[in-house]
């Protein structure tokens, strides 16, 4: 599940960690971070808008 979480962030260019887990209750807690910077997509739009 972790993997394919990360690789949908890393499509839309974002990071996915784990910011905290618990070995005593079942969790985990994930993190989405972006560098900050706009990323521009590299996929051209079919039309664009007028």
């Amino acid at each position: 599940m972790l993997s394919s979480i990360r690789r949908q962030a890393n499509r839309a260019g974002f990071t996915v960690g784990i910011k905290r887990s618990s070995i005593q209750n079942p969790m985990l807690e994930l993190m989405c971070e972006r560098s900050g910077d706009h990323k521009v997509s590299k996929k051209r739009l079919k039309h664009e808008a007028t």
